[in-house]
Order: structure tokens, then sequence, then C-alpha cells
């Protein structure tokens, strides 16, 4: 019997590099004959874990450290793997990632060299040393996200660095090299990427944008700690290709809708994350802007206010989440009535939801009698895997806790039981629900769920 000839080592080699995220993946196809295994091998040690290189005898680390092209040191073992390899050298790295540095007994000198073109430290000082290697032994950097860093170093760096993607700032309104700064990066012809964890004011934005003619032309990304809102109004409309928006607001000078009414193109967002550190009240019609982001993979809104004029109805809520079918991660802390009777309406329009983080009126009776019209073989929400529910307890005086927990004291396990259980059949893949008005009671009720039914955890 004839036999399909085997692909060409070129074509191997590519689609094997389709496959370079998903390890379990590559592990699989070492396993089908030699030449897969060689394949998958390299590959995965392309970009294996801290631990794993930790792990091999000391002489035969280097041989391996030669083939990494990344690095990612978690918060977890941070400084302790970095002491284990600080002797190691990686020639062909190209990304490091470090969560916690500790320059007092690691340096970076280990990782910087010609190929290098990511870095990022979360946490910790690099020394002004290793700053001024990283700008010598690093020529085709592209993202650089370090914490505190000077000023000066970062305006430097915008001038030599002509191809730089990505950059961590720090700004105060009024500091001169602050405003120096961001006008440098306002003016940078590749900045794609812009992450500030300072504050940002109107005065400033206003004072970059009249003084850079085309200001933030390749911006593809940009996340403020805290930002005015007329700052943040003045942003969206100058920085044309925004697909991912990350903003704390400070103020409610500037209502929600102006400000989601204020982004050039809401069709090429992939990712809008507001938070409102102030009071704001909120309309109905302010929930209903947000359907004319029709990409978005990622929706955060969360807000401190307590105040909604009008809630959402069911054919309201269907005009929303029918326009977001590629919707994965949705966060609503928000006033916007969401209720019991939207569920049904989120899984059916948002198929593709992994996780979901809701705050609304929801209480037992009524999810389950909702839930309870969902067909048995309905997958109402097929790819969720963690759902958070918290009752805004202003609205209601019972929230499904509340509700849970009357039920277990009044011997009535049985009917909390069907309220968990009305939740997680239509959702299969589902491994997290939280119920964060009470979760000692969630633990418990789920606990003696997942002994019957599956892998369904409560915190």
């Amino acid at each position: 019997m004839a036999t399909a000839p085997d692909l060409a080592p070129e074509m191997l080699c590519i689609v094997f590099e389709c496959l370079t995220d998903e390890p379990q993946s590559l592990l699989s196809a070492a396993l089908v004959c030699r030449k897969w295994s060689q394949e998958a091998i390299g590959l995965l040690w392309q970009k294996p874990s801290p631990k794993a290189l930790a792990t091999l005898p000391p002489s035969r680390r280097q041989h391996y450290a030669n083939k990494i092209q990344s690095l990612h040191f978690d918060s977890n073992e941070a400084p302790e793997r970095q002491e284990q390899l600080c002797r190691l050298d990686f020639p062909l790295l190209r990304d490091l990632w470090i969560e916690v540095y500790r320059s007092d007994k690691v340096t970076l000198d280990q990782y910087l060299q010609p190929n290098l073109e990511e870095i990022y430290v979360r946490e910790g000082c690099v020394t002004e040393r290793e700053l001024g290697l990283i700008r010598t032994q690093c020529p085709h950097l592209r993202q650089f996200l370090l914490a505190s860093v000077p000023n000066d170093y970062i305006f430097r760096l915008l001038h030599q660095q002509r191809h730089l993607t990505g950059l961590y700032t720090h700004s105060h309104n009024g500091n001169e090299g602050d405003d120096q700064v961001f006008r440098a990066a306002a003016a940078h012809e590749s900045l794609e990427d812009l992450v500030d964890n300072g504050e940002i004011e109107h005065d400033l934005v206003r004072d970059t944008m009249a003084n850079v003619p085309h200001p933030f032309p390749c911006l593809k990304s940009v996340s403020v700690s805290e930002i005015a809102s007329k700052a943040a109004i003045l942003l969206l409309q100058h920085a044309t290709r925004l697909q991912s928006i990350n903003f704390c607001i400070k103020d409610n000078d500037i209502s929600f809708r102006q400000l989601i009414a204020a982004v050039t193109d809401p069709t090429k967002a992939v990712a809008v994350l507001l938070r409102f550190s102030q009071s704001e009240n909120l309309r109905k019609e302010d929930v209903l802007a947000l359907g004319s982001f029709v990409a978005l993979e990622k929706l955060v809104i969360s807000s401190s206010s307590r105040k909604l004029e009008s809630a959402l109805d069911e054919v309201e809520c269907l005009e929303v989440f029918s326009r977001l079918p590629s919707l994965q991660y949705l966060t609503l802390y928000l006033p916007c009535g969401l209720h019991t009777s939207h569920l049904p309406i989120i899984g059916r329009s948002c198929r593709l939801l992994k996780k979901a983080q809701l705050s609304g009126s929801f209480n037992a009776d009524s999810l389950e009698e909702c839930l309870d019209t969902v067909g048995d073989y309905e997958v109402l929400f097929p790819e969720l895997v963690s759902l958070a529910l918290r009752h805004e307890q202003d609205w209601h005086d019972h929230y499904l806790g509340m509700d849970l927990r009357d039920m277990a004291e009044a011997k009535d396990p049985e009917k909390a039981t069907r309220t968990i259980e009305s939740i997680i059949r239509p959702s299969p893949n589902l491994e997290d629900l939280v119920l964060e008005n009470d979760s000692r009671l969630a633990r418990r009720i789920v606990h003696f769920w997942k002994e019957s039914s599956g892998p369904v955890g409560a915190c």
C-alpha cells in the first residue's frame, strides 16, 4: 500500500513554527517519529520555563541556554531562578520578562546582547550601569518596559532607538522631564505600545498635541494608571490607530458616552478597559454606546458609582451584546442594570466568552427560574471557564449569597444545589465559580456539586 511522502524539511519546519505557543501540541508531536521529535524539541527549547533549564545538570545548562530565544521569570520564582542561572550566557535571547528583579543579588549582564528585542522588568530597580549596557549592547531593542527608570534616560532612548515600538513611562504633570518624555513619545514614528504608570493631566496632552504635527502615528495600545477625562478625550482623538485602550479616569468632567465617542475608529478596537475612580450618574444610553466596538475581544468597565437613572431591559441588552460576537473577556462592575434574565442573552450572543465578571441583581429564585428555561442540551456558555457574579446590594434587600445561605440554614441544600446546577449545566468547561457576596457558602455548595459532577471550584 502506497504511503504519502514525507514533508520536505523546510515545510515541516514551517508547520511546527505555527505551534510555537502550544507546548502540549509540540510534546505530542515529539512522540511521533525521530524527525518530528527533533523539530518539536528544538522549538520547545526556544521558549522553556526557567525551572526546566535550572533542573538540568550544570554541565548541560549552557548547551541549552544557547538555543533559548524567550525567557520569562514569573513573580514566584524570579529571584531564585535568576540566581541559579546567573553564570549562563544567552546569545540568541530575543525577549526577557522578569516580574521581580533584585539587582543586589544578580545582574542583567548575561542577557544583554545584540539579539535582544524586548526587555520587561515589572518590579525592581535596574542600575545605571545596566541601563548604559542596554543602550550600547542592544541596538535592535523594540520593547522597553522597565519600572523606575530616570526620565532623561528614556528621553535619550527615544531619540537613539528609532525602531522602538514599546515603552514604559511614569508621568507627573508639571514636571519638565516628564513633559519632554511624553512629547518625545508622541513624536516617535514607530511607537506602538505606551504604558504610563503615572498621572496625565489635560494640560500635558493639550500642549503636546499642539506642538507635535502628527502625534502617535503608529500607536496601537495605550495604558495609563491615572488620566484626566479631558486628557483622555484628546489622546483618543489624535491616536487614530488605537486597538487597545486601558485608562483609569480620575474625574467625571466628561461623560462616559463622550469618552466612548472620542475613539476614532471603534471597529478596530479589540480591548477596552475603563475604570472610573469617581462616582458618576450613568444612563443606559452610555452602556448602549459599547455596541459600536464590534471587534472587541476584551471589555472591562468598572465604576464606583451606585446611581443609575434607568436600567437595561432585555431588548437593550441584546442590542449591545449581539454586536460583540468576538468577546472573550467581560467585566462589568458598574450599575448598568444587569439582572438574571440577561445571562442567557450574553451567552447566546458571545459564544467565545471565556471569563465573565458581572455585577447586577442576581438572586437564587430568579437565577434558577431563568436558567431553567435553557434547554437541557443547550450549551449556553461553550467556552466559559470562569464566572463571577457580584450582587449590588444597594438595589435589592436580598442577594444570591444571602438566598443560598438561608437555604442552607433552613436545611434545604437541594434547592441551593439546583441553583448552582442551573449555572453549571449549560457551561461544560466551567472551572471557577465565584459568588462574591458569600464566598464561604459558595465554596461549600460548589464543593457538594463538584463531588458529583466535575471539576468546578469556587472562591
